[in-house]
């Protein structure tokens, strides 16, 4: 797993990022509900098929 996948450990590694209204709608569309943001921003720098930070947090609580 690489480090952007992973949920941040400390609020000091989450930041705030403005959008418009209709950019939040957009990005609304492209994700399902169980999706984040991130999610679904990092889905987009990465359109190679990485795994969604949503998936990853799925396969790590099925092993515990």
């Amino acid at each position: 797993m690489n480090g952007n996948s992973q949920k941040p450990s400390r609020k000091d590694d989450i930041s705030c990022v403005q959008l418009s209204k209709d950019t939040k709608e957009k990005l609304d569309k492209l994700g399902t509900k169980k999706d984040t943001y991130e999610s679904i921003i990092l889905s987009l720098m990465d359109p190679t098929g990485a795994k969604k930070q949503g998936e990853i947090a799925e396969e790590e609580d099925s092993d515990e």
